[in-house]
């Protein structure tokens, strides 16, 4: 079966499609299937060779042509495909499902609308608060357009049931599942711990990792941040001005996101909004220590006290305690990363998790 996946980061981006995408193509292979992988273009790109075909559109800073493009090359693949998987893209895959009739699956990994006003300042309000909100004409066009598309998939699923009752609200007619992501589960070994607290994230203003750069500066404690994003300059001269121990090395493979993984000692998560993290569950899966914000994505994996800790995104003083507690407590993070480790081993298998979205494919 010839199958399109769409997608708008690919490795060496760091995010949830970036790691799921390319897993879900292998497997597909695996199972003699035939996928086509569509993304934007990786700023840091640098000549993947997977075995499936990849096709890469430049990120023009004029989206109306970038859209453009996209479309046309979305539409020149669905044609001859007989399956449309899109894990982003979504309007342009919608549309190349309406056209073609295909049968077309999406997985919805956040709130478009929310995400663009938290991004450029419009609010700071949370997710499931903004959903009360007075849209301005444009957001409201957009939205109205967002769920044509997804009205034109045949089956819709999110990581998070906070996701899935958003999306109900709004209008969304197919039927919306709930599906955990998964991640691979690795050997761990013996790894020298070189970082205190290491941050897995796309730099952008509502996962707070400007929180995560104070909590190290008053600590006095080393952080690694993995990821790059609009945001980057600004933490970067946040790091400086407080002082922080703070080390930007941007994107990177997923290899070497799990070996610095391995070489830290707590993973921190404080944003606002997360579905179902990737990288927290690679973190769990590695034995660390975590601290996560009290977003429904992360209390759906972690229990506070047992398999991680559980803090407030804007409570600074808390955030440091509770980091505090666990560097002070090399017991207690052991017996946290234990735990964690075993929730993912149980829980957040990929392999199981690949097989539900499969089904979903074939119908």
């Amino acid at each position: 079966m010839k199958i399109l996946l769409t997608t708008g980061i690919y490795p060496p981006d760091i995010g949830g499609p970036a790691t799921f995408i390319p897993e879900l193509a292998k497997k597909l292979e695996l199972r003699g299937d035939l996928p086509t992988v569509l993304s934007l273009k990786p700023k840091n790109f640098v000549g993947a060779h997977p075995t499936f075909p990849l096709i890469l559109v430049k990120r023009s800073k004029n989206r109306f042509f970038r859209f453009v493009k996209t479309l046309a090359l979305i539409n020149l693949k669905a044609a001859s495909s007989d399956r449309i998987f899109a894990n982003g893209l979504y309007i342009e895959a919608g549309l190349a499902a309406f056209i073609f009739r295909k049968r077309a699956i999406a997985k919805l990994v956040g709130e478009p609308i929310w995400e663009k006003c938290r991004n450029e300042g419009l609010t700071t309000q949370t997710m499931s608060e903004f959903q009360n909100s007075d849209l301005s004409l444009k957001n409201r066009i957009l939205k109205k357009t967002y769920v044509w598309a997804f009205n034109q998939f045949q089956v819709v699923y999110c990581p998070s049931m906070e996701l899935v009752e958003i999306f109900r609200l709004w209008g969304v007619r197919p039927p919306i599942k709930y599906i955990p992501n998964g991640v691979q589960i690795n050997e761990i070994g013996q790894t020298q711990k070189i970082y205190d607290l290491v941050c897995v994230s796309r730099l952008v203003k509502w996962k707070n990792v400007d929180q995560c750069i104070r909590v190290a500066s008053k600590l006095k404690l080393s952080l690694l941040v993995i990821g790059t994003g609009p945001e980057m300059q600004n933490l970067k001269n946040l790091s400086d001005k407080i002082s922080a121990k703070s080390t930007f090395i941007g994107d990177c493979s997923s290899l070497e996101v799990m070996n610095y993984l391995k070489a830290s000692r707590i993973y921190i998560l404080i944003s606002q909004y997360e579905g179902m993290s990737f990288s927290l569950l690679e973190a769990m899966s590695a034995e660390l220590a975590v601290v996560v914000s009290n977003t429904p994505g992360n209390l759906a994996v972690v229990e506070n006290g047992v398999n991680g800790q559980v803090v407030e995104p804007d409570n600074l003083l808390q955030i440091a305690e509770t980091v505090s507690n666990l560097i002070n407590d090399p017991n207690l993070c052991r017996r946290q990363g234990l735990a964690a480790r075993g929730t993912v081993l149980k829980y957040y298998n990929s392999r199981t998790r690949i097989s539900e979205v499969i089904e979903l494919i074939n119908n």
